[in-house]
């Protein structure tokens, strides 16, 4: 697929968003319109009985359906917002501000409010936070698994993985691994084995990462190979945006390589790593802070390993994305590389200019 091609399935996603939200708001809108408009007509007429039972439909619909109205554009502005700006501070203030509002308003807490609180702690899982975006992402669970209908749905397979993730970052690999079985579980249910095969690629991917950090790198290549193949013989969900699944093929590669290159396959580790670079080039909408750990694990071992170019276009790409987000734990450990690299290849004058964009005070928070 060219990128051509990709800019139109990704601007379609987005419209498919955006007609979605329209067209259940203006429902939402006219439903309530009509109940209020039947009680107005019932008052007038002197039948108050009717105008009390309408006046009764009327505040039952705007409880059960009134937090629409605020998570339906929230998870538009999410979508539109998340891999543009990436200005992930600014979006995560306004979606805790919009909860907040939520959990004071007498509103029903509609399904809808979970994803909202998954978008949450997505935010904080890029900007680092891993504690938090864990917090979040086990309240969106139990949302889920209140209603019968969710328990095995693709929202609670994203929010698994999302979770897992979170638990990764923390190294608490036993419990992400009992989250990978969840999601797994999730997989096989009939609503998700049959209509979105593709999703079964998350729990192998999740296992990929969880055998890596354990040092188990053959397991590890062995999950990511599998996910691979379901990511590129499956057709793209929709609902999906297609960054989603590049994104976890690059996630897969790069795992690949840093466990190749650690078993002394230089070789198929510069193939998984070429693999992986073109996707980064012709997508680069998928290069945010996620990315930043996988980068730097690879461009330190290829450091270590004196693959010196590969480790500094890895870490070229890393320092791109750090500028954004320059107290991100990760942002951090990618400075002491690529130091560490000027240093090797003896660059010592670059390293003040490297290091200037590390800024004392973030002037989005004075903001």
């Amino acid at each position: 697929m060219n990128s051509r091609q990709l800019a139109k399935r990704s601007s379609s996603s987005t419209n498919g968003i955006l007609l979605t939200t329209v067209f259940w708001l203006g429902f939402i809108a006219f439903v309530q319109a009509y109940i209020s408009y039947a009680a107005y007509t019932c008052l007038i007429a002197g039948t108050y009985d009717w105008a009390f039972v309408s006046l009764l439909f009327s505040l039952l619909f705007l409880w059960t359906s009134g937090s629409l109205y605020v998570c339906l554009p929230l998870n538009l502005y999410f979508h539109r917002q998340y891999r543009t700006e990436r200005n992930f501070a600014k979006v995560d203030m306004v979606h805790r501000k919009a909860l907040q509002a939520l959990k004071k308003l007498p509103f029903r807490r509609h399904p809808a409010v979970v994803s909202t609180i998954s978008n949450l702690g997505l935010l904080r899982l890029c900007q680092g936070h891993f504690e938090s975006a864990e917090a979040l992402f086990l309240e969106a669970e139990a949302y889920l698994l209140k209603d019968k209908r969710f328990r095995t749905s693709d929202s609670m397979l994203v929010v698994l993985n999302n979770l897992a993730v979170a638990k990764i970052r923390q190294n608490k690999l036993v419990e992400a691994h009992l989250i990978a079985e969840k999601a797994q579980e999730v997989c096989e249910s009939p609503s998700l084995r049959l209509k979105r095969k593709m999703l079964a690629a998350a729990p192998l991917g999740l296992n990929a990462a969880i055998s890596l950090r354990l040092g188990e790198y053959e397991e590890s290549i062995s999950f990511a190979e599998k996910a691979l193949q379901i990511y590129e013989n499956e057709e793209p969900l929709k609902g999906f945006p297609p960054d989603t699944f590049n994104q976890a093929k690059i996630f897969c590669l790069i795992g690949m390589a840093y466990c190749q290159i650690k078993l002394a396959r230089e070789s198929e580790s510069l193939l998984s790593y070429n693999k992986a670079m073109d996707l980064m080039k012709n997508h680069p909408s998928n290069l945010n802070t996620l990315c930043l750990e996988p980068l730097y694990m690879l461009a330190s071992q290829y450091l270590e390993n004196g693959i010196l170019d590969k480790a500094e276009e890895l870490l070229e790409l890393s320092y791109q994305i750090g500028m954004d987000e320059p107290f991100h734990p990760d942002s951090q450990k990618i400075l002491g590389c690529y130091e560490k690299l000027l240093s090797t290849t003896n660059r010592q004058a670059e390293i003040s200019d490297m290091r200037s964009w590390l800024r004392p005070l973030d002037c989005r928070l004075i903001s």
